[in-house]
């Protein structure tokens, strides 16, 4: 069994929600003694994404790339409330999602995913982080503050 985790990293994407979930994914390769996942790193429409911290990103693929992962997740970014996706780079985004067997985001990742309307009517768990930057139109049916495990570290995970 095979599983392609694809993470769209967008322009100011923080570090650490890229590096983070696929060294998860990557530990758990590494504790089965075998490749289950494949990882990839996606960005919108370059070969590199420069992250709020300044280091650039080499991705694998773009978001107009033909690719159907099994999982794919957005990161978040800093400034993600600022971040306004193209109605074709929404399409795409949803094109990935619904074909996905899963889909979510990495703290304000969220706020991306918001965008393309598959959070609407759906619960969601965030740190009060993302919470504060949660534009009313993208209010979904219920939500719920998550404790932070770590200082300094924010997440939040889509529940089906």
């Amino acid at each position: 069994m095979n599983h392609q985790i694809t993470l769209l990293a967008v322009p100011g994407t923080q570090l650490l929600d890229v590096s983070g979930p696929l060294d998860v994914f990557a530990e758990a390769n590494r504790v089965l003694n075998r490749t289950v996942y494949h990882l990839r790193v996606m960005s919108l429409d370059s070969a590199t994404v420069q992250c709020s911290s300044g280091v650039r990103l080499l991705a694998d693929m773009m978001l107009a790339d033909q690719h159907q992962p099994h999982t794919f997740l957005i990161a978040g970014a800093p400034d993600a409330m600022k971040l306004a996706l193209t109605a074709t780079q929404i399409e795409q985004v949803i094109q990935l999602c619904q074909g996905s067997q899963r889909y979510g985001s990495v703290c304000t990742g969220a706020l991306l995913l918001a965008q393309t309307g598959l959070l609407r009517g759906k619960k969601s768990r965030h740190t009060g982080h993302v919470l504060r930057r949660w534009p009313s139109r993208f209010r979904m049916r219920t939500w719920k503050r998550m404790p932070c495990m770590l200082p300094m570290v924010n997440c939040a995970r889509l529940l089906a």
